[in-house]
């Protein structure tokens, strides 16, 4: 497949898009809760896959997304001008250029885009997330779960770093070393 067949959205429609092999992973996900490591194995390697190929429709997706916005902008703006041009009052225009036909088609062909979108970056992180999440029950099962290098995407680990002091100045022998405290107008 070529990255011309992949960001063509010459007829792309969201709502034909087939998520079939969406639909086979999700199937394969065990719903007693118990997988063995052979069932894990497998899963890692289905979700995998299909990440990648959800990946092609998010680029897909996000082409068309951005096609129904510059085409949603010029509708509006060309309703706006319309508008300004029958000499209807700028406080209105925000308030009426809603209701133009043209401008709800093309606002809701947005909506659809931008659901789906947000619809595959959800499945692909859903899938990645479950595709770590079998490679973890594989290493524990193993007991080899400190032999990878990779950790868990939520893993933040935790350095304190300590904290410079403010050396005390002297400015004159007769006053008093100044010292982090109250500040002189806190009662």
């Amino acid at each position: 497949m070529s990255i011309r067949q992949i960001l063509n959205i010459e007829n792309f429609d969201p709502l034909n898009i087939d998520v079939v092999f969406l639909e086979n992973v999700s199937d394969k996900i065990p719903q007693e809760g118990y997988m063995d490591p052979a069932m894990a194995e497998h899963l890692a390697t289905v979700t995998l896959r299909a990440a990648d190929k959800c990946i092609d429709l998010l680029a897909q997706s996000t082409l068309y997304l951005s096609h129904c916005d510059s085409q949603r902008r010029s509708v509006r703006s060309k309703v706006i001008k319309v508008l300004q041009d029958q000499k209807v009052p700028a406080t209105i225009i925000k308030e009426v250029y809603c209701d133009n036909e043209q401008y709800i088609e093309i606002t809701n062909k947005y909506n659809i885009a931008f659901a789906l979108n947000t619809w595959l970056e959800n499945k692909h992180d859903a899938l990645l997330k479950t595709h770590h999440l079998c490679k973890d029950l594989i290493r524990r099962a193993q007991g080899t779960q400190g032999a990878s290098s990779w950790e868990p995407s939520d893993y933040e680990p935790v350095v304190e770093t300590p904290r410079p002091t403010r050396p005390t100045q002297v400015v004159d022998e007769g006053t008093p070393p100044r010292t982090n405290g109250k500040s002189s107008w806190k009662a």
